[in-house]
């Protein structure tokens, strides 16, 4: 079996983390009921060894840490490996990786974990370690661009963002030929950007198959996506200036960069590729000759079967490929990317997507596709069935029979500056879509859907797209994204700051326009004041938005139960400009508002108790009332779509 050295270093480095990272209380007792790890192994190590993960681990504990995020769902780990460790010490680099993994799922959420990753990954990268920072260009911009020129296919945008996870992840663990580089050395990786730690004598032969790769992807992705990168040598007594770094090396990647169609042309000066008229384009993106029978090109097929994989599969596993003696394009032709998917807890990386695919029996999905009845509509019933995924059509039909959509563009990033805090926002995506590929997640949105005995203990009516590495895009049913929004503040909020948007759109609008329009991926500084998020065109604190959704929330239950008459809307609608022009223009003759609501909650609310939560429509103090979001309540009830409103 082949055994791998910078693997057991980071192995070892990990170890260490556990011995002396991880706080002496009951919850990890499990781990050191046997003593500490590390010096049963560290007779395996050289002098220079020890003392390189000694001073590195010094470093680290001068870094402070912050409040921990907590999410209620843990992932199963088998801790006694940890009991055999000559065994674990002498395993595959596969095997070492996927502890890894399942240590770093496992103790997501907590705040050691980062300083246990960084050490794992510079006691691997010995005592002159490289950091490499790459950036596919074209990715998210091409996607922007895709979406705002043709009509919106959720299960393209799925392929093409697994296309470019399965290139980024792949790509730094294969940079050398002959040496496998561990998991724990890519400090961050996202949808287009990865950031690792390299041993110095590997990242030397980098710069000389970058134009293999290069090449390849101009072949195979007809210029979509161009890879760039930079290594620097990284003093370890520059931990604490990590985050500057990796700013700086952005800058210097970003003046690096040109778009692939014009790096062709300053290298090549020629013709790109030969047009052949006789054939269709592609319905889909408009660019490239379709294939028949099936009226695509062979781009957007496979994207669609990464759609179908990735719906079904949660991790990303590259074990199966060969290391040894490899250049990446070989290794993309010689392996098919759909056997990289996998449902066990061994894989690299969670996949940054969520998107529904259809039942699996025949009879459950002619069930699932009537009752939406888009199909029927557009007289192509079952044409969902073909691809095997749900339209954005189906998922507004799906929530409480209506049919309006959210989209959310959310950006959370970090409180600070520090390396820790960018790894610990990783690991925070992390255990987001862990959360969102459990079942628990399914007691959460889905308790009181019409829907939830049909879509058979799954969620059909919601998409979630990691975009970059501070952005989310969340596409689906307007209320299933709401209450995925009130979820995930408590979770988020205030451990990162969030800003961001949410557009409300009927199903029948044309989303690839309104993606142009709205989206501000490209221009993050556009987005709103910071720690706000934009809903029906008003900013609302993030302090504030789980207590207006439930406010909200209740009003429209008991509305539904009969326990607030309906009129109560019109009342609240006749006093929008006056609360508005009270806490928005500072105008004091808006508090006429007053007498009108006390009046309203008198006529139209008909329990004590009830009377007693809505006297919070009377709070003008506005730090404490949620009367500036008025607009949202009235918004928000009027989507119910309740009945007896003149």
């Amino acid at each position: 079996m082949r055994i791998s050295k910078i693997h057991q270093l980071a192995l070892a480095g990990l170890l260490y983390g556990i011995d002396h990272f991880i706080p002496e209380n009951q919850e990890f007792k499990i781990l050191k009921e046997k003593g500490p790890f590390y010096p049963k192994i560290s007779e395996y190590l050289s002098l220079k060894e020890k003392e390189n993960i000694d001073n590195t681990a010094k470093l680290l504990g001068k870094i402070p840490t912050e409040e921990e995020f907590f999410i209620s769902l843990k992932s199963k780990m088998d801790f006694s490996i940890l009991s055999n460790l000559e065994k674990l010490w002498s395993s595959s680099p596969e095997d070492i990786d996927s502890f890894f993994v399942k240590f770093r799922i496992y103790f997501a959420e907590k705040r050691f974990l980062t300083h246990c990753q960084l050490l794992s990954a510079l006691s691997a990268c010995g005592e002159y370690p490289l950091l490499l920072i790459g950036k596919i260009t074209g990715s998210p911009e091409n996607i922007v661009s895709f979406l705002s020129s043709s009509s919106f296919e959720s299960e393209i945008l799925t392929g093409r963002l697994m296309f470019i996870h399965i290139f980024t992840t792949i790509l730094p663990l294969f940079e050398a030929r002959f040496y496998p580089i561990p998991l724990a050395c890519m400090i961050k990786a996202n949808e287009s950007e990865f950031y690792a730690f390299l041993p110095g004598p590997i990242s030397s032969k980098g710069d000389n198959h970058i134009e293999k790769i290069n090449r390849w992807l101009w072949e195979n992705r007809y210029g979509e996506f161009s890879l760039s990168w930079e290594a620097i040598e990284f003093p370890l007594n520059q931990i604490n200036n990590l985050s500057f770094l990796l700013l700086t090396m952005e800058q210097i990647i970003l003046k690096k960069t040109l778009t692939p169609f014009k790096t062709f042309l300053l290298e090549e000066g020629k013709n790109i590729f030969y047009v052949d008229f006789s054939r269709d384009i592609c319905p889909i993106c408009k660019r490239k000759p379709a294939e028949n029978p099936e009226k695509i090109c062979s781009i957007c097929k496979k994207e669609i079967k990464l759609a179908e994989k990735s719906s079904k599969a949660v991790f990303l596993d590259p074990s199966l490929i060969t290391r040894e003696d490899t250049y990446l394009p070989e290794i993309f032709k010689e392996s098919n990317e759909l056997s990289l998917f996998t449902n066990e807890l061994k894989g690299t990386e969670l996949l940054p997507v969520f998107h529904p695919s259809l039942p699996l029996h025949e009879e459950e999905k002619k069930k699932f596709c009537s009752n939406c009845g888009i199909s029927k509509e557009k007289n192509n019933l079952y044409k969902c069935i073909i691809r095997k995924t749900c339209g954005l059509n189906c998922m507004a039909s799906l929530a409480r029979g209506k049919r309006k959509l959210f989209f959310a563009e959310l950006e959370i990033s970090c409180s600070t500056e520090r390396i820790t805090e960018y790894l610990y926002k990783n690991n925070f995506f992390i255990a987001l879509f862990s959360y969102l590929k459990s079942d628990t997640i399914i007691k959460d949105l889905c308790s009181e859907c019409n829907n939830k005995q049909l879509c058979n203990k799954s969620i059909r009516c919601l998409c979630f797209y990691q975009i970059k590495s501070s952005f989310i895009w969340v596409i689906g049913a307007w209320d299933k994204v709401l209450k995925l929004i009130k979820l995930l503040f408590p979770i988020a909020y205030p451990a990162f700051k969030i800003q961001g948007k949410l557009k409300l759109f009927s199903s029948k609008d044309n989303l690839s326009s309104i993606l142009k329009d709205n989206t501000n991926l490209l221009n993050p500084w556009k987005l709103i004041e910071q720690n706000n998020l934009e809903i029906f065109g008003r900013p609302v604190e993030n302090k504030k938005i789980v207590e207006l959704l439930n406010f909200s929330e209740v009003i429209g239950k008991a509305i539904e139960k009969s326990e607030i008459n309906i009129f109560i809307i019109k009342d609240l609608y006749e006093c929008k400009d006056m609360i508005e022009s009270y806490f928005y223009d500072e105008d004091i003759k808006g508090l006429k508002f007053l007498p009108k609501i006390s009046l309203a909650i008198k006529k139209q609310v008909f329990s004590e108790e009830l009377r007693e939560k809505l006297k919070l429509f009377m709070e003008i103090d506005s730090e404490k009332s949620i009367l500036p979001y008025i607009s949202f309540i009235i918004n928000y009830l009027d989507l119910l779509e309740l009945t007896g409103r003149e």
